[in-house]
């Protein structure tokens, strides 16, 4: 359906709006109105947030359970993003903010929003991936572990390791990139992502994982033999799987790496 604004009443519902409000179950209620009235027209999340609140609303479930509301959501990020000082310059707060939503709503509405997925953060290097993760980690509950602690337990203790990676809920590993072997056998982070799907798969979704990277799931045709991807770094399987885990949140921003 498209969300997108188009001529409003006077109470100012649109045409595809008030079509679900004559279809929908629970009625538009003045937390429903307030609600859309917060959204900023102009802004770059505004189709999104609106088709979000109007998803929450027309369902078969009591308004009260269907707040804090997408916007609450929205001001928590922004809260904590500007707390932690992070950049914006290439609208990565709002790729963080879209994953924050996409947390949110699985919640609600599990088939909807493809099952409990966890975010996978890609992009450049020195895009702001890892802080985004932090913060995003704070506010959802989940347990951030890098690939460089991955290593240093490793090296010390496997067992340390592995039940550090199995033993917590939702999970988002830190740093996984093509160079990650220097620090973690490219097999035992295989093992570990493996593992976790499997988890994932018996839980029927409550044990997460999600990733931050520079790779890609693929690799383009013409390059699948160079190390720009999950599947060429760490196999087939191991890709099939972060794409089965994972929900895609791409970041911009130029390769600081150089």
């Amino acid at each position: 359906m498209n969300y997108e604004r188009d001529d409003h009443d006077d109470d100012g519902l649109s045409r595809t709006e008030r079509h679900y409000a004559e279809i929908a179950p629970v009625p538009p209620s003045h937390c429903l109105h307030r609600a859309l009235h917060e959204i900023d027209p102009e802004g770059p999340n505004a189709a999104l947030l609106r088709a979000l609140i109007l998803s929450e609303f027309y369902r078969p479930a009591p308004a009260a359970k269907l707040l804090p509301s997408v916007t609450h959501v929205t001001a928590q990020i922004n809260t904590a993003c500007d707390k932690a000082g992070f950049d914006d310059a290439y609208g990565n707060r709002q790729v963080l903010i879209q994953a924050a939503l996409h947390w949110f709503c699985q919640a609600h509405d599990r088939a909807q929003y493809g099952g409990h997925t966890a975010p996978m953060f890609a992009g450049a290097m020195g895009t702001g991936k890892s802080a985004a993760a932090r913060i995003f980690a704070s506010q959802s509950g989940c347990t951030i572990i890098t690939v460089e602690q991955m290593g240093e337990w490793y090296r010390v203790d496997t067992r340390k390791l592995f039940n550090r990676c199995y033993d917590c809920g939702d999970l988002i590993i830190d740093d996984v990139g093509a160079e990650s072997h220097r620090l973690l056998p490219a097999d035992v982070l295989a093992s570990i992502i493996s593992r976790r799907h499997a988890m994932w798969e018996s839980s029927r979704g409550s044990k997460r994982t999600g990733i931050t990277t520079n790779l890609m799931i693929r690799a383009p045709h013409g390059q699948a033999g160079k190390p720009t991807s999950i599947e060429a770094c760490f196999g087939s399987r191991t890709a099939r799987r972060v794409n089965q885990m994972c929900e895609l949140f791409q970041f911009g921003g130029p390769d600081r790496s150089a």
